[in-house]
């Protein structure tokens, strides 16, 4: 990104969304900011920004990590639980390790800001306004929370079926509402940790898969899950890719079906930048492997997030009341 005095103009803003609104980082409050070699420039204009609050501002720059939920040297992570607040803008999520979860357990307040850019932080995407997005995300989170089952339809051909009785649903709207909670804008979404032996149906991920080698589709994939799990990956060469990603996880519980998720914010659009993905308005997400941190059993240090088109979400056989627009992009 060649930087001009607008493209400034609209990184100190993204950062400044980041910091005041999501992060609400306060004088004397410690935060730290964790990047590694492709995020340096998306550390330095957060910790200008952070640093202009009176906050106490430190930098920990990781070695880059090989996937989503990988963990971070221990060092890093009591650094993380010891803080007020953490920006974990890393080429790979933390919010799925243990690490995350530790901070989290702490009342560290937690921005996972995985695949940033000064582009990124740039998107109109970061200027939704999350405080009136909460609300919508807790009342879906509430129904996600009293549902016995729920269904995930979308135009492309997905039509899969979750038990999730017993499991919360959670309210992620892009903003952290106190100690111990976790955001990633200008991702902002409702999901749900189903029973990880419950999934069945087909997928059809026509969006995209932000991963290195895939992100927006060209052709859609379908994956068929059975007792949970995907046993089958078709199309070309996008899924040949997505069957070596899971491969290489090296454990079958990367195929498991996670998180069902559905995107809320109206400035996001398809990119193949995975959190303003997520948070398309109009599009839902299907996680597979780790879910611990969203209130599951899977522990992996591994989760990929499959994001659909059009999408509709059903709860015990009804719609989820939520206002539709077209997808953007």
């Amino acid at each position: 990104m060649i930087a001009t005095s607008s493209q400034d103009a609209a990184v100190r803003r993204g950062c400044e969304a980041l910091v005041g609104v999501c992060a609400n980082l306060s004088a004397g409050e410690r935060a730290l900011i964790v990047v590694d070699r492709t995020t340096r420039e998306v550390g330095e204009a957060l910790a200008s920004v952070a640093q202009a609050t009176g906050a106490r501002v430190e930098t920990a720059v990781i070695p880059e990590l090989g996937f989503h939920g990988e963990e971070p040297a221990a060092e890093v992570g009591a650094a993380m639980a010891a803080a007020d607040v953490v920006f974990a803008a890393t080429n790979m999520s933390l919010a799925h390790s243990a690490a995350c979860r530790a901070a989290l357990a702490a009342g560290t307040r937690c921005l996972s800001l995985p695949d940033y850019s000064l582009s990124v932080l740039a998107s109109p995407a970061l200027l939704a306004d999350f405080r009136a997005l909460g609300e919508e995300a807790a009342m879906l989170a509430g129904a996600l929370t009293r549902a016995k089952a729920v269904r995930i339809r979308a135009a492309g051909g997905t039509d899969l079926s979750c038990a999730v009785e017993g499991r919360s649903g959670n309210s992620a709207p892009g903003r952290c509402a106190g100690p111990g909670t976790l955001a990633s804008p200008p991702d902002s979404e409702a999901n749900i940790a189903p029973l990880e032996a419950s999934g069945e149906g087909v997928i059809v991920v026509d969006g995209s898969i932000p991963a290195p080698g895939l992100g927006l589709l060209d052709h859609a994939i379908e994956l068929t899950v059975r007792d949970g799990r995907v046993v089958d990956v078709g199309g070309g060469i996008e899924a040949d890719r997505l069957r070596a990603m899971l491969d290489a996880a090296g454990d079958p519980e990367a195929r498991t079906v996670a998180e069902i998720g559905v995107g809320l914010n109206p400035l996001a659009s398809l990119s193949g930048v995975m959190l303003e993905d997520e948070g398309c308005r109009g599009t839902a997400h299907v996680g597979l492997g780790g879910n611990a941190t969203i209130g599951g059993a899977s522990q992996l240090a591994f989760h990929l997030d499959l994001v659909l088109r059009e999408a509709v979400l059903e709860v015990d056989g009804a719609q989820l009341p939520l206002a539709r627009t077209d997808v953007l992009g």
